[in-house]
């Protein structure tokens, strides 16, 4: 039942990129409506069937994700503030997010020499991929931004790599990690490059991508069958 649960929201996930990439307008905003709700739904469903908690900071990051999707609906299209105020709330769901793997106890160790690579290969990956936005960026705002989120996301990929939960759990939030690298990415090549809509699409993708597996990582960060 749990896979099902999960091939079925990859099915949504995927229905919704399609929506956006044929310019199905009704049909995307739709999804946006739903896409969030039934993530939170799922989440505390699962740690329900565990005789488990929900994270109110998974719950909180969840809701900030939803307003920043309403933004997205067509009837915001050209509001001004729109990109700034999107940036501004997912700084704020990685933090929600970093909290629960701080209460997972992931802490960054150097007990080997790989854990040097889970380091350093991270935190540079991150800055050479920002780092031409960050250099070509003159509006201070759009300068403030650019280096908060790449610090964050450097800081949220490393600590990943540190997370004593099961393996299963683990992978799904390293592959979720990943995903949000690429939206990150392709979202300022958009935002602040060229205005190529291909990029946007694909930042979406990978924004939805990343948020399904980060859920279903914290859906699942205890010792289980998938171990």
């Amino acid at each position: 039942m749990r896979r099902i649960s999960f091939i079925f929201l990859v099915g949504l996930g995927i229905t919704g990129i399609c929506t956006k990439l044929l310019k199905l307008e009704t049909y995307f905003d739709i999804f946006l409506g739903l896409f969030i709700p039934i993530l939170m739904f799922y989440y505390t469903g699962k740690k329900k069937n565990d005789n488990l908690d929900p994270e109110y900071a998974v719950i909180g990051g969840l809701v900030l994700l939803f307003v920043s999707d309403i933004l997205e609906l067509s009837y915001f299209k050209n509001f001004i503030f729109k990109d700034k105020i999107q940036i501004v709330l997912h700084l704020l769901v990685q933090f929600l997010f970093l909290t629960v793997f701080r209460k997972e106890g992931a802490i960054l160790v150097q007990e080997s020499k790989v854990d040097v690579f889970k380091i350093f290969i991270p935190a540079l990956l991150v800055f050479l991929m920002f780092g031409y936005f960050v250099f070509e960026e003159n509006e201070i705002l759009n300068y403030f931004l650019l280096i908060v989120f790449a610090i964050q996301l450097a800081i949220f990929l490393i600590l990943t790599m540190f997370r004593p939960v099961n393996n299963y759990s683990f992978y799904f939030g390293v592959a979720g990690v990943s995903f949000l690298l690429l939206y990150g990415l392709f979202y300022f090549l958009f935002t602040f490059g060229p205005h190529h809509k291909t990029f946007y699409d694909i930042s979406f993708s990978f924004y939805v991508f990343s948020q399904v597996f980060l859920i279903e990582s914290f859906s699942t960060n205890v010792k289980t069958e998938h171990e």
